[in-house]
């Protein structure tokens, strides 16, 4: 079946390059054509119902590997979650598209960050209340009564499911008046773990629903 193994991923990564997809994008799919074995690597840059279930069973084989390092799991899932975020842009016909968001209703943790201030040994900024109104793994936008710069860093605290808040660090990309008061902020991250984009995406993509996905396919193992 896979004599000419290596013309098929041949032909896969230049699919993929036409297609504005890196080379890491192709490997992950031709690991998990060989994996699984799909004669034909490219299929699974057309057929979104066979790599839907194809990542969901990869995902799950990675949470459930007992041998597997904490980190080294959360950065095979970063992967497959990653490639499921390319291809749906993909299926779009513009990669450049902006990463899908999921609105939200939620208290959240905000501190300024002022790295010069720290250098010098000032006082961190106090942490203040604010409402998370949407999540993406890419960003997020706030509700804030106090005053935010645009270009500021900020330290972001939320809860999406129960466990352990999910942090990072953003920087405002955009920041406007909202009625009666307060702004919204527009944060881009900066810095995210691989667990906690992987606990966004989830909730983004999935719902946070463990059993069935609702992504690029809703197969079921």
């Amino acid at each position: 079946m896979w004599d000419d193994g290596g013309r098929r991923r041949d032909r896969l990564r230049s699919l993929a390059a036409e297609d504005g997809l890196e080379a890491a994008d192709a490997a992950v799919l031709d690991g998990l054509a060989r994996r699984y074995a799909v004669p034909d690597p490219a299929r699974l840059l057309d057929d979104r119902e066979l790599l839907g279930e194809l990542l969901e069973r990869a995902v799950r084989a990675v949470e459930r590997l007992p041998e597997l390092a904490e980190q080294d799991r959360h950065l095979w899932v970063a992967r497959y979650f990653r490639l499921e975020e390319r291809m749906e842009r993909r299926a779009t016909g513009d990669p450049h598209r902006s990463h899908r968001r999921r609105q939200v209703d939620r208290p959240c943790i905000v501190t300024p960050l002022r790295m010069a201030a720290r250098r010098q040994g000032a006082a961190p900024e106090p942490p203040v209340m604010a409402t998370i109104m949407d999540a993406s793994t890419g960003g997020c936008a706030l509700s804030i009564l106090g005053p935010f710069a645009e270009g500021g860093l900020a330290r972001i605290e939320f809860d999406l499911d129960g466990r352990t808040p999910v942090a990072a660090i953003g920087r405002a990309r955009g920041v406007r008046p909202q009625r009666p008061a307060g702004r919204i902020v527009h944060l881009q991250f900066a810095r995210l773990s691989h667990e906690h984009r992987n606990r966004i995406h989830r909730f983004v993509y999935h719902g946070n629903d463990e059993s069935g996905r609702d992504g690029l396919g809703h197969g079921r193992q």
